[in-house]
């Protein structure tokens, strides 16, 4: 959805994958549990991968999962962490269909497998980005996480007819039980009638505490889906609009949100708010004019969950000061943290990422404790790398690299950055007391290795 994009399980994606040795997974073909280290019972199918990871795990202990079947230029992972559950949630395959599984982060116990599930008929991507593949998200909703397993393609149609486009998503509540566990709502999502293009960016995701948020063509069009009811809400397209513009609507609004107040609209130029509700203007940070280059100010560069990162220009004219960042409450717009930040634009690929308990959140370059409202700038100096932060733990332990790969563990309360040898693996998802690699081999499987921290 072009600048105002969330990042949920992103990270396992565009995280770069490293080479990994050790023990077969399994998977591709038949469901698999993968290989906890040390099993309640019988042997241990293979011995646990080991890699080189920072100071603070033991690489001794833990479990593994193997993500035989993806193809190798898929554009996603189907994996996505359940903080408040503490599991994890993928996509396993079996001869049947694609297995929605959640497995206990700590024991690598399987909590529940969903029932087979056959999605539509992949399409070709028309933006060229690589095999469109199913993928799952958890979402919250009511308190409640659920994860859902999703999919874009081809419904209906036959060798003669071409079938409609879809969207269509099974939902499971986190807390179920059991295998073969049949979902409770299956929603299909029509997203253009035969013979149309296809759409492009299709994109399913936490919409931010009301359930799913989908959007398509760069985040222009999109949807909310109630995950209780299955109930789907249609948005009217940002053109549509007048929130995230100035007089009239320009070219680049996009759906950053959804919560219970309503959807949230960016647009690329500046400007973001609730149709009928609050407004960027009115809850920017103490200092930041309304207006830069007689745009709106603020422009959201991304979020998770019920946060939105924005980034504000600290004058009305001109191009001098460095960029205030600040953290918004999706819902409210309210200000949680600032930081002054000279950082560049982030990356797409850029994704905001929380720590296990909601304190700190790290977004590109910029860190926020969202306790004190402060936030941190590790964006390049005269005498510093930049840091592009990948995790965040309870303790305020932000995981990141410079530009030339070299990983830095920053200390967030403190401000302190200790390099590490180049090689190691970060944990991309951290929970209070386990964390998640992932590593790939060129021409292997996707592997998933969860360790126990020690501090």
């Amino acid at each position: 959805m072009g600048r105002a994009k969330l990042a949920a399980a992103a990270a396992l994606a565009a995280m770069a994958l490293t080479a990994c040795s050790g023990g077969d997974g399994g998977g591709g073909g038949k469901p698999t549990s993968g290989h906890p280290a040390q099993p309640q019972g019988g042997k241990p199918s293979a011995p646990l991968t080991k890699l080189a990871v920072p100071n603070g795990f033991d690489v001794s202990k833990g479990w593994e999962q193997t993500l035989a079947w993806m193809p190798e230029d898929a554009r996603t992972t189907p994996v996505a962490d359940a903080p408040r559950s503490e599991a994890v949630a993928y996509l396993d395959s079996s001869e049947d269909g694609y297995v929605p599984t959640l497995r206990d982060v700590r024991t690598g116990a399987v909590r529940w497998r969903g029932a087979p599930w056959q999605p539509p008929e992949a399409i070709e991507d028309p933006a060229g980005k690589g095999v469109e593949i199913p993928d799952v998200v958890v979402a919250g909703q009511g308190g409640r996480e659920y994860v859902v397993a999703w999919a874009h393609g081809k419904s209906g149609g036959d060798g003669f007819t071409k079938g409609r486009e879809v969207v269509e998503a099974v939902v499971y509540p986190a807390d179920a039980h059991g295998s073969a566990v049949e979902p409770t709502r299956k929603v299909t999502l029509l997203l253009s009638d035969s013979g149309t293009a296809p759409r492009s960016d299709v994109e399913v995701r936490d919409g931010g505490g009301a359930g799913l948020l989908v959007t398509w063509d760069k985040g222009a069009q999109g949807a909310s889906v109630d995950l209780v009811s299955g109930h789907v809400r249609s948005l009217p397209s940002t053109g549509k609009t007048k929130t995230g513009c100035v007089d009239t609507c320009m070219p680049g609004s996009a759906y950053a949100a959804v919560t219970t107040a309503g959807a949230v609209i960016a647009n690329d130029s500046g400007g973001f708010g609730i149709d009928g509700g609050w407004y960027s203007r009115d809850v920017r940070p103490s200092g930041v004019p309304a207006t830069h280059d007689f745009a709106q100010n603020g422009v959201v560069e991304g979020g998770t969950g019920g946060e939105l990162v924005a980034r504000w220009h600290p004058v009305a004219k001109g191009s001098d000061g460095d960029p205030v960042w600040a953290v918004h409450d999706a819902a409210t717009g309210k200000v949680r943290a600032t930081v002054s930040c000279g950082t560049a634009i982030p990356d797409e690929d850029a994704g905001a990422r929380l720590s296990p308990d909601g304190r700190y959140l790290v977004f590109d370059t910029v860190a926020f404790d969202l306790t004190t409202g402060k936030g941190r700038c590790f964006a390049e100096t005269p005498t510093h790398h930049a840091v592009r932060f990948v995790s965040v733990a309870a303790d305020g332990t932000a995981y990141g690299t410079t530009p030339d790969g070299t990983p830095v563990l920053v200390s967030l309360p403190t401000g302190s950055a200790v390099p590490q040898p180049h090689g190691l693996q970060l944990p991309l998802t951290l929970y209070p007391d386990r964390a998640i690699f992932a590593t790939a081999d060129p021409s292997g499987p996707h592997h998933l290795i969860i360790y126990p921290r020690t501090h």
